[in-house]
Order: structure tokens, then C-alpha cells, then sequence
């Protein structure tokens, strides 16, 4: 990773926490706000490609494979070699162009080339002609009468022709063909495994099929990949299939040799888990094409995973709850620069951010100095990047710290979702001025404080929901334990108090009478629970 582009990240991080929270004790010994503990490390490694290989299901190999089995006598009908499939690769421009993309799902894309050899994993593929910073080419296949958007760049690649019989049980002229084109190439040696390079061996397809699982070292068990995607190629050919809640998956083609796996962290749910800051995307290296299963321990698939299983219960609560879920496509980026953690939803907040301190002076000054800076960063570099929420992961390797951070910057996410971007810019302002939480009587506190009540509260519930972890006693000015009293005690519901942070409630007193007059069969015990708390 260049100069340039860790420039552009660190710059991102620094504004990003800005709008951090400091919901656990992992981020004691860190000034969140201020940014002062950037890696120099480049976040995630880069793919090394090797030599680019022949494609057997380009119309021009098959036509030859079919002539070479002709001239040895073989035994095979007429095959209509066509252009059924195109191997493309698409260059979006900008935030929009890329979420349409990464939002079809017909398309199985990949950030480097398929007909590529890998000769170094990594978390991602950077196009070396490309400017860092700046969006890489997204590879895929799509059928020939693929409808292709004329303001996104694509380019075509080659014309392929791939049978679309995806029967495992028969041997089909078109599976001989494939194998022939493989041989003649010198490809079978390199995509099938020794044991299959006999007629037997290659022709029993197989639609790859497993189960992804991790290791919840807070249960102390291992714990499926929940509702993500399965991907697979070998070289051109793509398959997917989505991840059930148990973890399985089965592809929806089949295939004859060896293929790589990866996991898109793209969940049904509405939300995809990002790393480093493309792709939703883990490679897991090329394995039996009969499938592959791993109980994941890689340190950051296995975080990424955390991340993901989170989400996902987080949104099924809400949904049970009646809460507001985050909006949708949210993205959510995890960094092992820093342990900060942040839900600044910067692909959705355009109303100005900067500096809003108490002297009108002082806020016009600062704003030009710092806060334009930071608004024409989020409207341009961080659009590219797009995160709604960040995660922080260095440091980070216990579940229930993933889970109970995750619950936290979502239930940010769902509030935002409820009050909109003029509200969230002056509470990302608020924090860029006062650093972290600030105090109650600098401007714009009550926002601040309503937020993070509802954010510490709701992380620390529903962590002691799922690990049975005490709610812990520390506090800050806005003193959290209010809401999460409010709720603990039954006197109030999530959805109770969900439905009362409007884009009207700016402060705890807004918020108390809100409550007490949307329920006032509970005013009484409302107004004990704030007036115990000094409030």
C-alpha cells in the first residue's frame, strides 16, 4: 500500500473517530477522539497474481476441444459452441456505481482477475494501474444478454461459452468437451486433483457444497457463518449459493475441477461487513471441487465473522423488537488501524460537519479551518470508501467484546435511521469539537448524550442478554444506566423507548417528557429513574 493511499486511510480514520465511541473497556488506554493511535501498518494484505492463464471456456478453445475430440473418433453429438456467458470486468466511478454493482445479485464479483494464478493470499486485489484511492476493477462473468448500465465503465474481456447443465447425476457431451478443452491447454494438471485426472474422475461433477463455522470463544463453541454468500471459480466459471443460518451452502453450478473458495460478507440481512475497504470479500484458497468446509481461525476472517454474526442477531432483534433496523445496504468497515469504533453513516450525512463550540466566533473560525477540511473529506475521499459504521479490531479477539461493540454502533445506526442527516451531522460536529463525549454544558450536548444512552445501553443489554456479562457500573455525564434501567426493569420496552428518539429529542429533559407523556401510566417511575441520576 503506497504513500498515497495510507494518507487517504489514516485521513479517514482521523475524521471517523471524531464520531467514535468509547463503549468498553478495550478503548480505556485510547483517545478516540483526537485519533492518537494510528497503525503504520497497511490495513489488510494484497493478493500477489502470477501468470495469467488460457481460458478453456472462451468460444475460440471450445470450438478447437470439439474438433480435437472429433479427429480422435470420440464418441460426441453436435454441440451449438456459442457465446452464452461473457468474462467482464467493471470500473465504477463513484459510490453509487459501485453499491449497484455490489447490490446485483447476479453478479459474483471478484477484485482481481480469474485468470490469474494466486501466488500469495491476501484480503484484497488493488489494480497496480489505478491510483490508490480510487475504485479497482471488479471481475465477474455474466450471461450474453446481460442488460450492462452505459454510465459504468465495463470492459469485455472474452466470450465464453459455458454449459448451463447443471445436472451431477449425467455425463453430458459438454463435460467431455470441457475436459478436452482443460487438456489441450495444459490446465488439468494445475485444476484437478491427481487422484481425478482419469475419464471417471473429471466427469463426476460435483456442485460444491460445506459449512463455514467459527469459534465463539465467549460460548466456548463453535458457531455457524450465518446468511452470507458462498462464491467459487476456476478460472472463468463462477458459482454461488447463499449460507444458511446453519452454515451451509450448495452451489448453484457444478463443477469438474478444483476451485477457489471465498466468502462475500454480504448478508440477507441488509448489511455487508467490509475488509480492508472494497470488496465485501474473503479468499480461502483453491480446494476439491466437491466442496470445502472450514471452521474459520484466521485473525481477521475470524473477527469479520464475529462482526458479521452480530449484525445479524442485532437485526433479528430488531425485527422481534419492532425497532427500526439500520438503513439499508448498510456498510460496515472493520480496521485493525485503531480500536475506536464509530457509526458516522458518512454515505448518508450531507448536511455541513464541523465544529459547533458555544462561541459564535470561535465556531465560524474553526469551521474554516477544520471543519471544511472535514465535510469536503467525507463528500469526496470517505464517499469512496462509503462506511456507515466502523469497527475498530485492533486489540480485539473476544466475542462478546465484537458482539457487544457491534449491538452498540447498530443501535447508532437504527437511530439514525429514525432522525435523519441534519441531526447526525450536528452529533458528529459535537464530537469533532469536544473530543469523545465532551461535557453537559458544551453546545449541543443533549444530543450527544441522548445518542450514546441509547447506544451504551442497548450494547450492554443485549450482551448480558446472549453472555450472561454483568452491565458494567462505569459511567459518563450522560449517565447511560437511565435508559438501561428504564428497560431492564420492564418498566419500559426497547420499543418504548425506540419510539420516543425522535429528531425533536435533543437533550434529557426532551427526552423525559417525550417519555413520561407517550406513557404516562409510567411517569412516576420515568421521572424517579432521571431524577436518581440527576436528571
Amino acid at each position: 500500500m503506497n504513500k498515497k493511499s495510507k494518507f487517504l486511510i489514516v485521513s479517514s480514520l482521523l475524521m471517523m473517530s471524531f464520531a467514535s465511541c468509547n463503549e468498553d473497556s478495550l478503548n480505556d488506554d485510547f483517545d478516540v477522539a483526537y485519533g492518537t493511535k494510528v497503525s503504520t501498518m497497511a490495513d489488510g494484505e494484497m493478493i500477489v497474481l502470477g501468470d495469467k492463464y488460457p481460458n478453456p471456456y472462451s468460444v475460440s478453445n471450445m470450438q478447437a476441444a470439439y474438433s480435437s475430440l472429433k479427429n480422435m473418433g470420440e464418441a460426441i453429438g453436435n454441440i451449438n459452441i456459442r457465446a452464452t456467458d461473457l468474462y467482464v470486468r467493471f470500473l465504477p466511478s463513484n459510490i453509487a456505481q459501485y453499491n449497484q454493482l455490489n447490490e446485483d445479485t447476479t453478479l459474483v464479483l471478484f477484485d482481481y482477475p480469474l485468470d490469474r494464478e494466486i501466488l500469495v493470499e491476501g484480503d484484497y486485489y488493488h489494480d497496480p494501474k489505478i491510483e490508490e484511492g480510487k475504485y479497482t476493477w471488479l471481475y465477474t462473468t455474466v450471461p450474453i444478454d446481460y442488460q450492462f448500465d452505459s454510465q459504468i465503465k465495463y470492459e469485455i474481456l472474452d466470450s465464453c461459452y459455458i454449459a448451463q447443465d447443471n445436472n451431477e447425476n449425467i455425463i453430458t457431451d459438454d463435460d467431455k468437451l470441457e475436459q478436452m478443452s482443460f487438456r489441450r491447454l495444459g490446465l488439468e494438471n494445475q485444476f484437478v486433483d491427481p487422484a481425478e485426472l482419469g475419464a471417471k474422475g473429471w466427469l463426476s461433477s460435483k456442485k460444491p457444497s460445506g459449512r463455514y463455522t467459527f469459534f465463539d470463544n465467549s460460548l466456548n463453541a463453535n458457531v455457524p457463518v450465518k446468511n452470507v454468500v458462498a462464491v467459487c471459480h476456476n478460472v472463468v466459471k463462477c458459482g454461488r449459493a447463499r449460507i444458511g443460518v446453519d452454515g451451509n451452502y450448495k452451489m448453484d453450478k457444478k463443477f469438474h475441477t478444483n476451485v477457489s473458495y471465498s466468502i462475500k460478507w454480504s448478508n440477507s440481512k441488509g448489511f455487508s461487513v467490509h475488509y480492508p475497504i472494497i470488496l465485501a470479500n474473503s479468499y480461502l484458497g483453491v480446494h476439491n471441487k466437491s466442496g470445502y468446509s472450514e471452521n474459520i481461525t484466521n485473525k481477521n476472517k475470524w473477527k469479520i465473522a464475529n462482526i458479521n454474526n452480530s449484525a445479524y442477531e442485532y437485526y433479528s432483534i430488531c425485527n422481534k423488537n419492532k425497532i427500526l433496523t439500520p438503513p439499508n445496504n448498510l456498510k460496515i468497515w472493520m480496521t485493525n488501524l485503531t480500536s475506536g469504533s464509530s457509526a458516522p453513516m458518512l454515505t448518508r450525512v450531507w448536511h455541513p460537519i464541523g465544529a459547533n463550540s458555544s462561541s459564535s466566533w470561535s465556531n465560524f473560525f474553526v469551521n474554516i479551518l477544520y471543519g471544511l477540511p472535514a465535510t469536503v473529506i467525507n463528500n469526496t475521499i470517505l464517499k469512496l470508501v462509503g462506511p456507515d459504521v466502523t469497527i475498530g479490531a485492533d486489540g480485539r479477539n473476544v466475542s462478546s467484546s465484537f458482539y457487544k461493540v457491534v449491538c452498540h454502533e447498530l443501535s447508532h445506526s437504527s437511530h439514525f435511521a429514525q432522525v435523519g442527516s441534519e441531526y447526525w451531522a450536528k452529533y458528529i460536529s459535537f464530537i469533532m469539537t469536544y473530543g469523545t463525549y465532551g461535557s453537559i454544558t458544551d453546545n449541543n450536548a443533549g444530543i450527544c448524550g441522548v445518542g450514546e444512552m441509547w447506544g451504551f445501553a442497548m450494547g450492554n443489554l443485549l450482551t448480558y442478554n446472549k453472555y450472561s456479562i454483568s452491565i458494567p457500573s462505569g459511567d459518563y455525564w450522560f449517565k447511560w444506566h437511565i435508559m438501561s434501567d428504564l428497560m431492564n426493569g420492564q418498566m419500559l420496552s426497547m420499543k418504548n423507548v425506540f419510539d420516543c428518539l425522535t429528531n425533536d429529542v435533543t437533550s434529557h429533559a426532551t427526552l423525559k417528557t417525550k417519555l413520561t407523556t407517550f406513557y404516562p401510566q409510567y411517569a412516576n417511575g420515568i421521572n424517579s429513574v432521571f431524577n436518581y441520576y440527576g436528571f
